[in-house]
């Protein structure tokens, strides 16, 4: 069978309109392929920098939570030291960290309920809830975990509205004399 050429080097078998269809779908086939994975491959870093950030905030809350527990008392009290800096440390204190004042942790430290301590900036998460790391002093022991904002701002709510029963009561007592 012989092929008459068309021009440009080009038979007429080449140029038939079946052959153009499937170079083309084969074309179209290679580029979804190419845009489904790029997709995949941008969904995996979006997911990746969720799980990296919450494991930061948490770790660093972590971190605070076991020096802050290596300055809790006999009785199990509040340390009023709320500083995540180990002792000697002269880098910036509480980069990460915004422990609560010395006042509210001396006015909780007899506090029978779990009080957030410490907490970190809000980190928006694109799959999930977004949160903060956080440490929770509880029955003589820190912790440090993450929150959803939701939980964060509500216990953040009942700690406030604690601290204002506990100074409200302090001012009621009649002060101990010798």
């Amino acid at each position: 069978m012989e092929q008459k050429s068309t021009g440009l080097g080009r038979t007429q078998r080449e140029t038939h309109p079946a052959v153009l269809a499937r170079r083309r779908s084969r074309i179209f086939r290679s580029a979804v392929w190419l845009l489904v994975g790029a997709l995949l491959l941008v969904l995996a870093i979006l997911i990746n920098r969720d799980v990296r950030r919450k494991a930061a905030a948490v770790k660093s809350a972590r971190e605070c939570a076991e020096v802050l527990g290596g300055r809790i008392g006999p009785r199990g009290n509040l340390p009023l030291n709320l500083d995540p800096r180990k002792e000697g440390d002269t880098s910036p204190p509480g980069a990460w960290l915004t422990p609560i004042s010395r006042e509210d942790a001396r006015l909780l430290r007899e506090a029978k309920a779990e009080v957030v301590v410490a907490y970190t900036a809000p980190f928006p998460q694109l799959f999930g809830k977004p949160g903060r790391g956080v440490v929770l002093f509880s029955e003589g022991r820190c912790r440090g975990k993450w929150l959803p904002l939701t939980e964060f701002d509500r216990r953040m709510e009942k700690q406030r509205a604690l601290l204002s029963e506990l100074a409200a009561q302090e001012t009621r007592k009649p002060p101990d004399l010798p």
